[in-house]
């Protein structure tokens, strides 16, 4: 089988079905398997897939077990020869997966690739990234990127990617990612470790430093409602996003900078997660961007 597109599900039945109606109508290449991973919704998800996509495979959880150990579900129990991981916010646009299948047919060096991520008013999303060195992962914990729009450092992180091309970047969002099944099985799954947050970084970054190339497609796109798949869950995303950042800083960079650079992100983290909190509590919809 060419493909296998993996779908993780958290009480988002609607959007997941849309996504699976998107899919289905915009995609000109048949020999492909869609896998649903349903975290334990409450809300008729599995039952609405199986009537309305019979075809679809689900693997239904009896727990909310994340989103990196629920791909890894999927891809153990795909046959494709390319993983494509798509959240349920996405809407697939006509030859979006045709292009980004091509593409990977087309380059042997490619490891990973993503399309253009556009919100819902055309904007486009900063989906292709430099990796966060130390310094960027504190200016964006002390929230400089926000004070200081036009500091260099998380200018030079937020602005790497020229979006209107389409070029090699250094890491991608999971919300549209298509990974060779050879390629993870050099590299391994994604780190179970992760809940939430930061697990697309740390698997590009061992495609990456694998010798494999991450490109951006500029040519095609899709529409991502960011957001949409989280903001029920605001007090927890928060909490995930925080511990995501501290597991990922103490894996890569711990061990290599001064402690005094850890100890100020450390505390800074436990700083920001709280005041997000506070805010999270304090807006009446229940939802901050952090």
């Amino acid at each position: 089988m060419k493909l296998s597109i993996i779908i993780v599900n958290y009480n988002d039945k609607e959007l997941t079905l849309n996504l699976l109606k998107s899919i289905y109508r915009n995609t000109q290449e048949k020999d492909f398997e869609t896998i649903v991973v349903d975290n334990n919704s409450k809300d008729n998800s599995i039952s609405a897939i199986k009537s309305s996509y019979p075809a679809v495979n689900i693997i239904a959880n009896s727990k909310n077990r994340g989103f990196p150990p629920a791909v890894n579900q999927g891809i153990k129990l795909s046959n494709g020869d390319y993983i494509l991981l798509l959240n349920p916010d996405i809407n697939i646009s006509p030859g979006a997966i045709d292009s980004l299948l091509k593409f990977m047919e087309q380059h042997v060096k490619a490891g990973a690739a993503g399309c253009k991520i556009v919100n819902l008013d055309g904007s486009i999303q900063l989906s292709g990234k430099s990796f966060p060195n130390p310094l960027v992962m504190l200016f964006v914990t002390l929230n400089f990127h926000k004070l200081f729009p036009n500091n260099p450092i998380t200018r030079k992180y937020y602005h790497s990617s020229d979006y209107s091309k389409t070029h090699q970047v250094q890491h991608l969002m999971a919300s549209c990612l298509m990974v060779k099944k050879s390629v993870i099985d050099k590299v391994g799954l994604m780190d179970e470790n992760f809940f939430l947050y930061c697990d697309d970084v740390d698997w590009c970054f061992r495609i990456h430093n694998a010798g494999y190339e991450i490109w951006y497609i500029a040519d095609t796109e899709v529409t991502h409602a960011k957001g949409e798949t989280t903001k029920r869950e605001s007090y927890r995303g928060i909490i995930e996003y925080h511990k995501s950042a501290w597991y990922f800083y103490k894996k890569y960079y711990y061990k290599r900078y001064p402690k005094i650079l850890s100890f100020v992100f450390y505390v800074g983290l436990g700083i920001r997660k709280y005041w997000f909190l506070a805010a999270n509590f304090l807006r009446r919809d229940k939802r901050v961007r952090y």
